[in-house]
């Protein structure tokens, strides 16, 4: 059975407040990319996802504002750039 997806392109009109809470996430997001990129690079380039969030899943929790779905996306986004960089 084949799934369909539909895709729509929206334009959003934050407030001030909301973009700041955005730019915020964001900048959190990069610093919590950056951490993982030192660590993969610290350790020998361990490229699994899974390997890094059972060591640094905890620290990030604790440390930063990110929710748990973020936190996860970090550590698949820094080992999808390393995988796209060795091809």
């Amino acid at each position: 059975m084949v799934k369909l997806g539909r895709t729509i392109k929206l334009r959003l009109y934050p407030d001030t407040n909301q973009a700041e809470q955005f730019l915020a996430m964001s900048q959190e997001y990069q610093r919590a990319a950056n951490i993982v990129s030192q660590w993969i690079f610290d350790h020998e380039f361990q490229l699994s996802w899974l390997k890094i969030n059972y060591q640094l899943y905890k620290r990030f929790r604790q440390e930063s504002s990110l929710n748990s779905q973020m936190v996860q996306s970090v550590f698949r986004t820094v080992v999808a750039r390393y995988k796209t960089v060795q091809e």
